[in-house]
């Protein structure tokens, strides 16, 4: 197929942007104790060949699939594009999952070598564990003999890629496996156009050119990590700034200190960083704007805003869709809650239950329409039941409810299984929790559906205060009441410490029910 990647591959990029920005910084890291490690293009693809090299030492073949669970990190990055410089596939693992999980996606990939953090080994190496063919430890050592250290490892290799392969764009690059809640993770199949597809969607939404900085905390096997920030970086230049992992208490001060010109930030990272005190330097920034997904209250938002500076850009998409199909523009009118307008490549309807499109305004079922293995992914792996369920020829049924106005704007309202059915009224938990948030005493909040045999739904607020605060139930529905109708008001009011979350700080509300 002709478009705007054509038949353009991950190594063919890195080809490019190593000639083209050769002292061009691409890479700041921070890892978590503060130690800085930079590197520009063409220094790094110098190690993404080694890193390919100890791959086609390793065995590894054409579109063979390698683990991956390591921390934000280079070595991370080199695995990534090191696999797709010899048309090999890379499986990130959540840093997070212990070694039932990780035995679950190695059986279901088929992997037999895994990169793993040192923090992380005993998945590999204790009980249980899936029996691999090799094991690499990345940023620490191993006190096995038979298991050799990373970057030891590839600087015995050369920097000019021992073998040459046919690759294509078409050819699969990832199996990048989503969080799973109630069920096991589904492995959503990407290609090498799929990377570069995002790239450039996400570099004109939010303006990025080759003199920018993105900064992220996004842990690197989230799609937000590798598509939003990394890729948008590569196909323009620009240099991505990544720390180790999220901290509330640094993330302003690295947003200052490494001029981040842009950011991607969730609903949870926003509402930590504004519980931190205010600091006289926090408008010494350089940041422009904050790439920022959906499920924020207003008085949040512009509380955010008021106290930073920098300009919010709504968005909303999936790892399905590769990149975020709708985003509000850098430039004019953005119609907050609205999440934007539809992007090129992509078209955007909402249907109803009946399987008929609907009219400007009327909620119902957001699908997304693209190219399988382009602007789409080409489904989820070894899984044609629920690649089936989803993709319906080219179009995506995201799961989500929202509605279109009549200029085209998008407006989510929430997940589909989140949409609460009370006495034949829907109720958005999503839309519930916005208002619960805006309490000055209340930290996060959740809400839920549980049974009601009078109004078959009553709505269930999970609520966590903040610390030393102070409310009964009573408290919250009447302050719910001055902003709610009285339908969508909590019937239950439960309080936590603190929510089971996935990585990027969403609340897992499969395992609230």
């Amino acid at each position: 197929m002709t478009d705007i990647i054509g038949n353009k591959t991950l190594k063919k990029q890195w080809e490019e942007a190593a000639k083209e920005w050769p002292n061009k910084l691409f890479m700041i890291f921070e890892d978590r104790a503060g130690n800085v490690e930079q590197a520009t293009y063409r220094e790094f693809y110098d190690k993404i060949s080694q890193t390919a090299n100890m791959f086609i030492d390793l065995g590894v073949k054409k579109g063979e699939a390698v683990a991956v669970q390591l921390f934000n990190s280079p070595e991370f990055m080199l695995c990534w594009f090191g696999l797709a410089q010899i048309g090999a596939v890379i499986v990130p693992l959540n840093s997070g999952y212990k070694q039932t999980e990780v035995n679950y996606i190695l059986k279901k990939s088929g992997a037999r070598i895994v990169v793993s953090d040192s923090r992380l080994i005993d998945n590999y190496i204790q009980g249980d564990a899936y029996k691999l063919d090799k094991v690499i430890v990345a940023r620490g050592k191993c006190a096995r003999a038979d298991i050799p250290e990373f970057s030891a490892l590839i600087a015995k290799y050369e920097t000019k890629l021992a073998e040459t392969r046919q690759i294509s764009s078409d050819d699969i690059s990832e199996i990048l496996f989503t969080s799973g809640t109630t069920s096991s993770p589904k492995g959503v199949v990407m290609t090498h156009c799929n990377a570069l597809f995002a790239g450039l969607i996400h570099a004109w939404e939010c303006n990025l050119n080759e003199n920018d900085r993105f900064f992220t905390t996004m842990p690197c096997f989230h799609i937000d990590f590798q598509y939003m920030a990394v890729m948008s970086a590569l196909v323009t230049g620009a240099t991505v700034v990544i720390a180790e992992r999220f901290s509330a208490t640094n993330y302003w001060r690295q947003v200052c200190q490494y001029k981040a010109n842009v950011a991607d930030m969730m609903p949870f990272l926003v509402r930590t960083v504004m519980s931190k005190p205010v600091q006289p330097w926090e408008k010494e920034h350089s940041l422009k704007y904050v790439y920022f997904s959906m499920g924020m209250s207003t008085k949040e938002k512009d509380a955010f805003v008021e106290r930073f500076g920098v300009k919010f850009i709504n968005c909303y998409g999936s790892t399905e869709t590769v990149s975020c199909v709708t985003c509000a523009p850098v430039f004019g009118e953005q119609r907050w809650p609205s999440v934007g307008k539809t992007a090129f490549g992509y078209e955007t309807r909402i249907m109803g239950a009946d399987g008929k499109e609907l009219e400007a305004g009327q909620v119902g079922s957001i699908q997304i329409k693209g190219v399988r293995g382009r602007s789409l992914a080409v489904g989820y792996y070894n899984d044609p039941e629920a690649t089936d369920k989803c993709f319906h020829g080219d179009w995506f049924v995201t799961g989500d409810d929202g509605y279109l106005d009549e200029d085209g704007w998008l407006y989510f309202s929430d997940r589909h299984n989140n949409m609460i059915k009370r006495s034949g009224e829907s109720v958005s938990t999503t839309e519930v929790e916005n208002i619960l948030t805006t309490h000055p005493l209340i930290a996060d909040a959740a809400v839920i559906g549980v049974a009601d045999s009078l109004r078959g739904q009553a709505v269930k607020a999970i609520v966590m205060l903040k610390q030393g605060a102070k409310l009964k139930p009573e408290d919250i529905i009447c302050y719910c009441s001055k902003y709610l109708a009285d339908f969508k008001l909590p019937s239950i009011v439960e309080f936590c410490d603190d929510f089971p979350r996935t990585s990027t700080g969403k609340i897992k509300k499969g395992l609230l029910k």
